[in-house]
């Protein structure tokens, strides 16, 4: 990930109220700045060894992907992001202490129910304190 500031690339459904709702809190706790937020809608793009994934064309995941392009999915993201926050994300680091056909049965609900969530508009625009941590098009014509 050369273009990125950050060590971690989250990779998620800009149409999706929760989706933002996590981005938005991923910021709020994220001190540190270890991540940069893409769009979905881009992800191929910005990462073309996404394409062809079922899981990118269905919209059913998100992703987060390391500098070294290791992609987390599902319920390896919370972990993930657990793993290496503090609190309050730290606290994700637990869930990992669940059997994973619950883990991905939660997240597998989550992910069909997620537009549920409708109290928050789905298109956020980044306020332009924050705008430096979201990948654009722009992004990726710098980085060649």
């Amino acid at each position: 990930i050369e273009t990125c500031r950050m060590n971690y690339v989250l990779v998620y459904d800009e149409e999706c109220p929760l989706c933002n709702g996590l981005v938005r809190w991923l910021i709020r706790y994220d001190k540190i700045e270890r991540f940069s937020f893409l769009p979905l809608s881009l992800a191929t793009i910005y990462f073309p060894f996404l394409e062809g994934r079922n899981d990118l064309q269905l919209r059913h995941t998100a992703y987060l992907i390391d500098e070294s392009n290791t992609i987390y999915t599902k319920s390896e993201i919370p972990i993930k992001v657990g793993q290496i926050s503090t609190f309050p994300l730290g606290i994700f680091r637990y869930s990992r202490l669940l059997p994973p056909s619950w883990r991905e049965g939660i997240y597998n609900f989550i992910a069909r129910h997620r537009f549920a969530f409708r109290s928050q508009r789905s298109c956020d625009v980044p306020a332009p304190e924050i705008r430096y941590r979201f990948l654009q098009l722009r992004d990726i014509r710098h980085s060649h």
